[in-house]
């Protein structure tokens, strides 16, 4: 048996609370509703002087002069349909400020509801969301951040884009933050989510999005940053955005764990995610690829005066092909042969992952190779595969992925593919996810 505690709250306390939030969105969606057709009336309004607009602009055609009178009714014509532009986008803002609030509505409803009703604490932990179900969610809630759109020169919020929140700000139950907690090894950043605030310890209660632990983590306002809720547009508000080369915290994709990044490139178009390099000491610059990461899974860094790094220099299209290393040549054919001959299997196959002939574009080079490597790993019996790959670092399972696809594009024989889909398992097995996402986000490729 399971120790279990009393009910948080009476039933009659949790009916009035429910009722209370669906007053709450009923309210606002009424709003809402009302919002929108005052907008169609707006735009239908605009329409019908833009029509005149056209019609006063045929009459002058057709006289092939413009009077003092066309003069005046066309700039007073102009005027209108400024001031009924305005008026348009000031309800389509309405209509914004409105949906999010329903939305975080909604959020602190779910929150506060699963807080509530919590009536039994096992010692198990709660039952954990499926993996893709999870990072497809969390993908669409990047995606889906509200634009900010704001008027000309109008100052931006906090928590759009880059910018952080305010001193005095406090989370709401159902923001998502990036929450700083203990674990058995380290202190580590994570996605989390706001329960509560207690104004009088000043400390959040916050929930791992993850939903792997059994308990809600209590925090200081230091070790908790709220996440932006609104998207900068980069065409209008650059600013606020973080400069090229910023170090941030950023979310690792497919992940819930943020780590230090260095921004690559910024977003051109408010549809665009940033790419960034995380630090990452398995590469030998000590970053790994550029990766894709949304607006919304970004925070600063905390370093003051936001540290600047060159990131050009990690820009494979600044590489000069005078300058390439021995190592572009791939691995060494009469090396590995020996190798072979002599039983040393793993020893082969770790001298084709050091060498990735990835700098050069001599399409033979990165074939020849790549059938070698083929070659390396069919020679290697079924029952050695797992302890090899438990034997190598996170740069050779990456190496060996890059030389798996490239031989999936290559026309190979049925028995080649078998063994490359073997070995794709074994690997992913090892080095997860990640080992395919860095693989395919990387540029230097075979």
């Amino acid at each position: 048996m399971y120790m279990t505690i009393a009910v948080l709250v009476t039933s009659v306390e949790f009916n009035k609370m429910a009722s209370d939030y669906e007053n709450k969105l009923k309210t606002l969606i009424s709003e809402l509703f009302d919002a929108i057709l005052e907008t169609e009336l707006k735009r239908q309004s605009a329409v019908l002087n833009l029509e005149m607009i056209s019609k006063t602009h045929e009459k002058v055609q057709s006289e092939q002069k413009i009077s003092s009178y066309y003069k005046q009714k066309l700039n007073s014509l102009y005027n209108t349909a400024l001031q009924d532009s305005d008026a348009e986008c000031d309800m389509l803002r309405k209509c914004l400020e409105l949906i999010a609030g329903i939305k975080s509505v909604q959020e602190e409803k779910r929150v506060t509801t699963r807080v509530s009703t919590a009536s039994v604490v096992d010692e198990q932990p709660r039952k954990s969301m499926r993996r893709g179900v999870l990072m497809s969610m969390l993908q669409k809630s990047a995606q889906t951040l509200p634009l900010w759109i704001g008027k000309p020169h109008e100052k931006v919020p906090y928590l759009c884009g880059a910018i952080s929140a305010s001193v005095d700000y406090i989370a709401k139950p159902g923001d998502k933050v990036a929450a700083k907690v203990k674990t058995e090894e380290e202190e580590q950043w994570i996605l989390a989510e706001v329960v509560s605030y207690n104004s009088t310890t000043l400390k959040y209660e916050v929930d791992d999005i993850d939903e792997e632990g059994r308990a809600f983590h209590t925090l200081s306002k230091r070790k908790v940053v709220p996440l932006p809720q609104w998207k900068a547009n980069p065409e209008t508000d650059p600013n606020a955005l973080f400069e090229k080369g910023t170090l941030v915290m950023a979310l690792y994709p497919q992940t819930t764990c943020f780590y230090r990044a260095v921004i690559s490139e910024r977003p051109t178009s408010s549809f665009d995610d940033y790419l960034v390099l995380f630090e990452d000491n398995s590469y030998a610059d000590g970053y790994s690829p550029a990766l894709r990461v949304a607006q919304k899974h970004k925070i600063s860094s905390g370093v003051k005066g936001f540290r600047r790094i060159d990131v050009d220099q990690y820009d494979e299209e600044k590489f000069n092909e005078d300058q390439v290393d021995q190592n572009d040549s791939g691995p060494d054919n009469q090396e590995v042969n020996q190798l072979l001959l002599g039983g040393n299997n793993a020893q082969a196959l770790r001298t084709c992952l050091a060498s990735l002939p990835v700098r050069t574009k001599d399409i033979a080079t990165k074939e020849n190779a790549t059938l070698l490597t083929i070659r390396v790993l069919s020679s290697i019996k079924a029952g050695d595969v797992a302890s090899t790959i438990q034997s190598l670092n996170i740069e050779e399972l990456d190496a060996i992925m890059k030389y798996i696809y490239k031989g999936f594009s290559m026309n190979l024989d049925g028995q080649q593919c078998a063994c490359l889909l073997t070995w794709h398992e074994k690997v992913t097995a090892k080095g997860g996810m990640g080992c395919i996402i860095r693989v395919l986000a990387d540029r230097k490729r075979l």
